[in-house]
């Protein structure tokens, strides 16, 4: 499906569904800037983006 677009375009849609697939797991994209050590800031932004999408689901029930 991707070879039917030119490379910058492959890229920009790479780089969409990487940053969707970061949504649905809770990965925060700032993990693009971050080093070893900021792992526990890292685990900080996670927690919430999962209480986050815990939050969402339990209020759909």
């Amino acid at each position: 499906m991707y070879d039917k677009f030119p490379n910058q375009m492959r890229n920009i849609i790479l780089i969409g569904t990487l940053i969707e697939n970061f949504k649905q797991n809770a990965i925060p994209i700032e993990v693009f800037d971050m080093t070893m050590d900021d792992y526990e800031e890292f685990l900080e932004m996670r927690r919430r983006l999962m209480a986050d999408k815990i939050k969402a689901y339990y209020n759909t029930l």
